[in-house]
């Protein structure tokens, strides 16, 4: 009990601690940024959300899945990155002729080429950053797992802070900061589990291994693509039928529900390996049933509470996004579902029935 409790504290560092250092970004950009400029960058956030969403072509999942059946977690995680890094390529291939397009369609204007390059490269880490923090919640290395996670937002931060201070005051800040942090944590990140790399294709490719882990992986695609296209057509419509003002500050009360979402993180980080562990040892299904309505009891409560101190929060922002106290009800309600299925549907993934 004692090392469960261990683990569990290990896991749950990692969002605590990028929650608050998102905590301090969220005050400090708001006070520099209009919400016509926060408005803006918040177009480059839903890109960066659909494109994760199919990004990693549901081989993550699938990831899980297979890790405490495999042996070797190398050959496990090569064959299960290759497809994803394949998948990139050609879409980077095809978006280098469409760069302006792009650029014009996300911002609106021609003359970001550079940062739709850079996006681009960020994919592409986000991709072997995916799989490597997947293989560290999936072997229960807590501590691991929660410094690299924490050194993603402390690097945004300090980008934002040298951003700030040579006087940048639009929207770039927020995107500069987003790509430099990242790829500076990714770095860090690939290098120190390098072992997992092995360029000699011959000695781990499986084409059952891959055809087994696509077959998984492809429903949940689809499905996860869906959600997060409903989740993010919310500021779509607002980009389309209001203005950026209102975008920027519905953007940033959905930046404050991210911190929020650190409860449902932590769970999701500890029950994932735990459940499929479960699974293994054949424990009864009682057990997953008291999960769920605990996890139930603790989501509603924390709803409730949030609907109470939504004024409070406001207090720490900037007074041109006040009231953005007036979402915060609605905007509790899909953290608290989803965390919710993260109990219910795991049958579903243990009999493998996902089309």
């Amino acid at each position: 009990m004692k090392n469960k409790i261990i683990n569990f504290i290990s896991f749950a560092m990692g969002p605590i601690l990028g929650g608050a250092l998102t905590a301090l970004i969220i005050p400090l950009t708001t006070y520099f940024l209009s919400p016509v400029e926060y408005g803006k960058a918040s177009m480059f956030t839903i890109l960066q959300g659909l494109v994760a969403s199919f990004a990693y072509f549901g081989f993550d999942q699938a990831f899980t899945r297979e890790y405490n059946e495999q042996d070797d977690k190398s050959k496990l995680f090569m064959n299960c990155i290759i497809v994803p890094l394949m998948f990139f390529n050609v879409l980077l291939l095809i978006s280098l002729f469409y760069l302006h397009q792009i650029s014009n369609l996300i911002y609106p204007s021609k003359n970001y080429v550079l940062l739709v390059i850079a996006f681009e490269v960020l994919v592409m880490f986000t991709i072997f950053e995916r799989f490597i923090l997947m293989y560290l919640r999936m072997s229960e290395n807590g501590k691991a797992y929660s410094f690299f996670t924490t050194s993603i937002k402390l690097y945004m931060l300090i980008a934002t802070c040298i951003l700030l201070y040579f006087g940048n005051r639009s929207f770039t800040v927020v995107v500069w900061s987003t790509i430099i942090g990242q790829i500076s944590a990714d770095c860090i990140l690939i290098f120190k589990y390098r072992r997992l790399f092995n360029f000699k294709i011959n000695q781990w490719i499986d084409s059952k291994l891959i055809n087994r882990m696509f077959i998984f992986g492809f429903p949940i695609v689809i499905s996860v693509s869906l959600t997060n296209f409903l989740q993010m057509s919310d500021r779509i419509f607002l980009k389309i039928y209001s203005t950026y003002q209102e975008l920027g500050v519905y953007s940033v009360g959905l930046k404050v529900m991210a911190i929020m979402t650190i409860i449902q993180t932590i769970f999701v980080n500890y029950w994932v390996p735990v459940s499929y562990r479960w699974m293994n040892e054949h424990k009864d299904i009682i057990v997953f049933q008291k999960v769920s309505e605990f996890v139930n009891l603790i989501l509603s409560n924390i709803v409730f509470l949030m609907t109470v101190i939504g004024p409070i929060i406001v207090l720490f922002v900037s007074n041109k996004y006040r009231d953005v106290q007036y979402y915060f009800p609605l905007m509790i309600i899909p953290v608290y579902l989803s965390c919710i299925s993260e109990t219910t549907n795991i049958g579903i993934v243990f009999s493998r029935k996902l089309t």
